[in-house]
């Protein structure tokens, strides 16, 4: 018995090894895929490492203002006397970090959803479905607009817990908004999954409903999880910067691209065009490169499986 455990685990490892090497293969033939999967890594060490890359202070206002890029100032500076090139550098952790853990909220909330409702069925699939269809009937944008209306306009007493969701409302407004998107793309996965051999197979055995939809379906969802995870994020981070531009996101005088792109708009545009190009440059490519690594890992999830 022990050496059949043994084989059969050594089998999976190695079906495992396997489809992983298929999966970089198939990657890595994609020029578009690299390119898109090194920027965005770039950006990522950026936001790790922003504090020691970045040669002034977000907010330091002692330099010239409204100077044009040159060596000294490779993005220029803003009308205030702000290092552009710092600020964009400063900015990528908080766009990153919001875009990146709402998206991990709605994944997991949305899983939950999706599971269990494409698994129970009946009434309470029909229900929540509905709901889900009614809410994904708006803009993703106008929902978010209204959501982070309603919790910026709540009094609550500063230092308490509510003060402090109201101060993270983007994250909290991304996790909103993008959980029914997920819920039904998991809940039709999981449509399709209930009614393969091996779901049947556990439901003869008697295993009870958590067992079946975490161990028996959930491993047969995730690819097409990974790939909706990748695009709520790219998402996310183009929610993050509109919901800066149109002043109900970060607020002044935090380095958010967003918000760079509204202070450096308008009339204050001609004094410094480049305060706002660079930062609206920087959201262009992040979410644009973010799209060519999900259209990767999508066609790569296809051919390995």
């Amino acid at each position: 018995m022990q050496t059949m455990q043994a084989a059969t685990t050594h089998s999976r490892s190695g079906s495992s090894a396997r489809a992983a090497v298929r999966f970089l293969r198939t990657l890595l033939s994609r020029p578009q895929a690299v390119a898109g999967t090194v920027i965005v890594l770039f950006f990522l060490l950026l936001a790790a490492a922003g504090p020691l890359l970045a040669p002034y202070g977000a907010n330091d206002q002692s330099n010239p203002a409204s100077l044009p890029p040159s060596p000294g100032y490779p993005f220029g500076t803003d009308y205030l006397g702000r290092d552009v090139f710092s600020r964009v550098i400063l900015g990528s952790r908080s766009i990153l970090l919001t875009a990146g853990i709402g998206t991990l909220i709605a994944v997991v909330g949305g899983s939950f959803i999706g599971l269990f409702i494409g698994y129970q069925g009946g009434l309470v699939d029909e229900l929540v479905s509905r709901a889900i269809d009614a809410v994904l009937a708006l803009p993703a944008l106008l929902i978010a607009l209204v959501i982070a209306g309603l919790i910026r306009n709540l009094d609550f007493e500063p230092g308490s817990w509510q003060a402090g969701i109201a101060d993270n409302s983007v994250l909290l407004v991304i996790a909103l908004v993008y959980i029914p998107i997920v819920a039904r793309v998991v809940r039709s996965s999981t449509l399709d999954v209930r009614t393969r051999e091996f779901v049947q197979a556990a439901q003869i055995r008697g295993e009870s409903a958590l067992y079946i939809i975490f161990s028996e379906i959930l491993p047969s969802v995730i690819p097409t999880l990974v790939v909706e995870a990748s695009l709520r994020f790219s998402y996310a981070i183009f929610m993050v910067a509109s919901l800066g531009y149109l002043g109900v996101g970060a607020r002044p005088p935090t380095p958010d691209w967003g918000l760079m792109v509204n202070q450096n708009s308008g009339a204050v545009y001609s004094l410094a065009p480049w305060a706002l190009n660079f930062p609206a440059g920087a959201i262009a490519v992040l979410v644009v490169s973010v799209n060519l690594m999900s259209d990767g890992i999508r066609l790569a999830i296809q051919r390995g499986g």
